[in-house]
Parts: C-alpha cells; sequence; structure tokens
C-alpha cells in the first residue's frame, strides 16, 4: 500500500510567468527566482508556493527552511498546493501538526491531500478513524485519484460483504485502467477466484507487463494448464531472470520432464 506522500514528496511549481517579459535564461517559461521573490513579498500566494517549489529543489537545510517560511505563508492565506506541501515536510519530521494542513488541503479539493489524510486517519485504531479514511478515500477515489482507488478496493475487499467485495473490483478496474499495476493484479484475482478466467488472464497480462512476477507467473501458469507450454516457458523465464522463485521452480519442472508447477493462480 501507497504511503503517505502520494509518490512525490511536493506539488511542482505552477506554470504561471509573474511579470510577462521576465524569464530566466534557460527557459521562456520558467521565471526567474527574484521575480517569484518579488511577488511573494507583496503577499500572492502563487508566487510563494512556487518560491518554495524553487528552494526546496535546492536540497539545502537553508533552502528547506525557508521553503517551509514560504509554504507556510501561502498555506496560512488558504493556498491548497502549498498546505499540501508545508503537510509533507511536518509528516516527513513527524509533527503531528501535518494532519490540519493536509485536512485543509483536502476540505479544499486537493486530491494527494485526501488521499494522505485517509492514509494518516486508516493507521488509527477506532472506528471513527476507519470511518472518516474511508470518506477521504472515496472522495478522492470519485476524483479519479488512482491510488485512492487502489486503497479503497483493499478496504473493501477485506470485508465479508459481497456488495463490499463486488464494489472492491469497480475501484481496482477503474486503477487498473488508468494504469495501476497492482490493481490489475488484485482484480485479476478476483476476478479468478469467481471463475471470470478471462478477465483474469487479461489483467494479469497488464500487470505482468508493468513488472508484476507474480502475475507473470500466473499467466503463465493459465498457459500451462492450456498445453501452451512455450507460451508458459517464456513468461517464467522472463521473470524467473529476476529472481522469482516460483517462476524458477516451474522452468525446471519443465526441464525435468517431472513434477508440476504447483498451482493456485491466484494467489498474491
Amino acid at each position: 500500500m501507497t504511503t503517505p506522500g502520494d509518490r512525490r514528496d511536493h506539488d511542482g511549481a505552477p506554470v504561471r510567468d509573474p511579470r510577462p517579459g521576465q524569464h530566466s535564461a534557460g527557459s521562456e517559461s520558467e521565471p526567474v527566482e527574484d521575480d517569484w521573490r518579488e511577488l511573494a513579498s507583496h503577499g500572492d500566494t502563487d508566487a510563494q508556493y512556487a518560491l518554495g517549489v524553487v528552494l526546496k529543489e535546492r536540497a539545502t537545510p537553508e533552502g528547506l527552511a525557508e521553503a517551509e517560511i514560504w509554504w507556510r505563508r501561502a498555506a496560512q492565506a488558504g493556498h491548497a498546493r502549498a498546505q499540501f506541501n508545508l503537510a509533507i515536510l511536518l509528516h516527513q519530521r513527524q509533527d503531528a501538526e501535518a494532519e490540519s494542513w493536509w485536512r485543509a488541503a483536502a476540505q479544499r479539493g486537493h486530491l494527494a491531500a485526501q488521499y494522505n489524510l485517509g492514509h494518516l486517519l486508516d493507521g488509527r485504531p477506532g472506528a471513527a478513524s476507519a470511518v472518516e479514511a474511508e470518506r477521504w478515500w472515496r472522495v478522492a477515489a470519485m476524483s479519479g485519484h488512482v491510488n485512492a482507488q487502489y486503497d479503497l478496493g483493499l478496504l473493501l475487499d477485506g470485508r465479508s460483504d459481497p456488495a463490499a467485495k463486488a464494489e472492491a473490483k469497480r475501484w481496482w478496474r477503474a486503477a487498473a485502467d488508468a494504469g495501476h499495476p497492482d490493481a490489475a493484479y488484485n482484480l485479476a484475482a478476483a476476478c479468478f477466484e469467481t471463475g471470470d478466467v478471462w478477465t483474469a488472464e487479461r489483467y494479469w497480462r497488464i500487470s505482468a507487463c508493468a513488472g508484476n512476477a507474480n502475475a507473470g507467473y500466473n499467466i503463465g501458469l493459465l498457459n500451462y494448464q492450456r498445453g501452451r507450454l512455450k507460451t508458459a516457458e517464456r513468461w517464467w523465464r522472463t521473470f524467473a531472470e529476476t529472481g522469482h522463485a516460483e517462476c524458477r521452480f516451474a522452468l525446471a519442472a519443465i526441464g525435468r520432464h517431472s513434477g508440476k508447477p504447483k498451482s493456485g493462480g491466484a494467489d498474491p
């Protein structure tokens, strides 16, 4: 499951020129730092946010400290992306203040903040936190956030209610169709368990092509069971070379003409 941060440590700078005609020498679209700084000092929240991005990307303690100052100013004025970035900085140093800024950004519709706030709440004990985590993931998922769709699927699939499991498959399908390889794998496994082998194969193939070795093993197993030994061997060899133990075992079994690859194609 993805950890808070949405696979990025901050939002990128917006495409915005502070003053027409003033650009850096290396780009016609990237304003120079002095332009951002001038506007930021006059209370322009977009400039404060963008200046923070520039300073953070220097990867120096001084730059990071000043980035926090500018992001905090913009965040206090209601800038959602600055609120999100400030929360990331605070979370990285385990500062509980991060929650309040993710919450502020989430309430302003920032999808990654909604997703990260869900993670923060999901890790806490108590039914109330779990309910709120699901609510934020659902809000983000409905707006197309693929990691929220995937994690919401995990949450729902863990329930015994058949309706919840069916909904989990719908969210995994949405995330898989948007390019999430783990969602594709889980959707395939769920379909295999209910006898929908055609859909299972389709999504395991998508996941395997994205590098999921377990999916590659399962595709090989399906082909082996159909008597397509060369196709099975090709899939297993691809992932055996990456160190996947079951693929190595399957190849050895074929080579010895003794034993069979172990079954259980839907194992995660």
